[in-house]
């Protein structure tokens, strides 16, 4: 009987839409965002004042040997083709930046890419595409632009149940920039830990089992990015998160992070966290932490959960149930149906913590909201179709899909929480728009040295 209420539901939540081709694109409400990204474009001015042109592997290399000793760098231009895997470690490019950059409308392709312990480097407009645990190497680099690039598993199938890779991990970094890229038909997106003036800014992150992961950073942005159509293995007990912070075999906690206008759009039957704070050690906090204006639409109980953290402000997001929350399925009768589905709860924003002084809950809009201890609660809404107040008095109607354009989330005007600021109040730029030079030149401009 069970299955005879639920099957038909579940089938229209399971399907997950579906992105055609390499070159697809589609736009969204409140900005344009790119679905496997459009090929990049070349440009006719020069990065450097030494431009050098590279049609495989053995003359990339080569190009980079030369831009080492080349006062004010050098930018090397790939011509279309495959590449292999770049391992270029230990190099300090230190008389000026080299640019890896296509010489054509087509990606240059890479098995992986290496560059531990390297410095002063930009890479726009690749596509890396392999079977690596990791995909990205930028351990211990400085100095490192990564803008406009495709991410991707050697199946390209919008299956991430078949993939094993990561994208990238950025570890013992300083001064790295991951914009405007993405990840698609991987494990994981990207790995920050014990890091520092670290901007990941306008990606996209689809068809993937689990998305951000964060250890011992500082000096953090995290905004703009996309983060959709996430697949985990449910039935192997995977819990995906959109964004994740933790502490496990670290002694200290992030400190000085902004998690800004990041679109968190789960609207299917699996249940994935947005953005989830704690420190798995008692003695270990998180210190000054910023989330505002984020908007997630799921069926996770930890829309936005901030636990062991010293300074939090949560501001002015909105976190609210998917249609298929709202159906309080439970884990059992979903999988009797699909594997890929989940359990449904309701999305919260939560406090959690001994000692939630420090933490600031305001003018948020929210399924619910949690809040521990002494944290400080100040003019936030709730909504629902059962609790709360209704969807339409705080939003033209009610947000529905998989994946609702961004101005479904925008509070209504005229309405109570438009007067009194709750919500979000204007849409924003999110996910990845640009490739090559455009992508490249945003990263630049936002770079951190």
């Amino acid at each position: 009987m069970r299955c005879y209420i639920f099957c038909t539901l579940l089938a229209a939540f399971a399907t997950t839409p579906a992105i055609a081709g390499a070159a697809a694109s589609t736009a969204l409400s409140g900005g344009p965002v790119s679905g496997s990204q459009a090929a990049p474009v070349p440009s006719s001015s020069k990065l450097a004042k030494t431009v050098l042109v590279v049609s495989n592997l053995s003359e990339l290399k080569s190009a980079m040997q030369i831009a080492l000793s080349t006062t004010g760098g050098a930018e090397i231009r790939l011509n279309s083709g495959s590449y292999g895997a770049l391992v270029w470690t230990n190099k300090n490019h230190a008389r000026g930046r080299v640019y890896l950059v296509p010489n054509s409308s087509s990606r240059p392709i890479f098995s992986a890419m290496n560059l531990t312990n390297s410095k002063n480097i930009a890479v726009s407009g690749m596509h890396i595409m392999g079977t690596d645990r990791v995909l990205v190497y930028l351990n211990s680099t400085e100095n490192v632009v990564f803008s406009g690039n495709l991410l991707t598993g050697a199946k390209r199938n919008q299956n991430a149940w078949d993939d094993g890779s990561a994208g990238a991990h950025v570890r013992f970094a300083k001064s790295v920039t991951v914009n405007e890229n993405v990840f698609e038909d991987l494990r994981a997106g990207i790995y920050f830990q014990r890091s520092s003036k670290i901007s990941f800014a306008y990606n996209t992150l689809q068809y993937i089992r689990e998305g951000v992961n964060v250890a011992a950073t500082k000096d953090l942005d995290i905004r703009g990015n996309l983060f959709r159509y996430f697949q985990p293995n449910v039935p192997n007990g995977e819990h995906p998160d959109s964004i994740q912070f933790w502490t496990s075999n670290e002694t200290e906690g992030s400190t000085d992070v902004r998690i800004v206008e990041n679109a968190m759009l789960h609207g299917g039957c699996a249940a994935i966290q947005g953005i989830f704070i704690r420190s798995e050690r008692p003695e270990v906090k998180h210190g000054d932490i910023t989330v505002q204006r984020n908007v997630y639409f799921g069926a996770s109980k930890n829309a936005i959960a901030v636990a062991d953290v010293d300074t939090a402000l949560v501001e002015n997001n909105v976190a609210i149930a998917s249609p298929y929350s709202e159906t309080s399925i439970s884990r059992a009768a979903a999988q009797a149906v699909d594997s890929r589905c989940s359990g449904a709860l309701r999305p919260a924003i939560l406090s959690r913590g001994v000692d939630t002084t420090g933490h600031v809950i305001r003018r948020n809009i929210a399924a619910q909201i949690g809040l521990q201890n002494n944290a400080t609660r100040q003019d936030n809404i709730e909504v629902g179709t059962n609790v709360g107040a209704a969807y339409i008095s705080v939003f033209d109607a009610q947000p529905t899909g998989s994946a609702p354009a961004l101005a479904s989330f925008r509070t209504r005007s005229p309405s109570d929480a438009r007067s009194r600021n709750i919500g979000l109040l204007s849409t924003f730029n999110f996910g990845s728009s640009a490739t090559g030079r455009l992508a490249l030149d945003r990263g630049l401009s936002m770079h951190k040295e």
